[in-house]
């Protein structure tokens, strides 16, 4: 490799890498955010919808929406965090990571939930507005070897483009790369 394309394979390897870290910090701060979320209260709601969009075509875009409401009784309430008088709250959040819900995630959801029937929601104390009926963070199988293949492919990238190709020649010349 000549000096001047050494930087393409560097560039492309510090991208998958940055792109991978930014694969771990986002799911490691969802898993955080669930951890801490172990604590929270819950109160019944009720399910006002739940459906499901974009799932014609990739099943990959399939997005599956929800809306629930939940009031919460009076001493988690400040004035300047109740959305009304009565401390009633509109959540629309399943899970802590709706975008990573897949389609195969769809039936067992829409068999564990009815629209216009009771949920148990969790919330905040400190932010009632923040709410999730479950307190998971869903991920499909294969996102471990999404993440560790973008980073590794990243260091390949980075060792092949530092790696010197020598040659050792009968009389003894080496170093073949101008």
């Amino acid at each position: 490799m000549t000096p001047s394309s050494l930087w393409l394979p560097r560039l492309v390897g510090a991208g998958s890498i940055l792109l991978g870290l930014s694969f771990v910090y986002d799911h490691q701060a969802h898993l955080r955010e669930a951890r801490s979320a172990q604590s929270w209260p819950s109160v019944q709601g009720t399910l006002l919808d739940l459906r499901r969009t974009n799932c014609e075509g990739a099943r990959s875009s399939c997005r599956i929406l929800a809306a629930y409401s939940y009031r919460v009784p009076s001493p988690s309430i400040t004035s300047s965090s109740a959305s009304d008088a009565n401390g009633t709250y509109t959540g629309t959040r399943i899970t802590f990571a709706d975008h990573d819900l897949l389609y195969r995630d769809w039936e067992p959801i829409r068999r564990m939930y009815d629209p216009g029937g009771a949920v148990q929601v969790f919330f905040d104390p400190r932010a009632p507005q923040a709410a999730v009926l479950e307190r998971r963070v869903p991920f499909a199988w294969f996102t471990p070897y999404a993440i560790w293949g973008t980073i590794g492919f990243g260091v390949l990238m980075l060792a092949l483009s530092f790696w010197r190709r020598t040659a050792t020649w009968p009389d003894g010349a080496r170093d073949l790369v101008p």
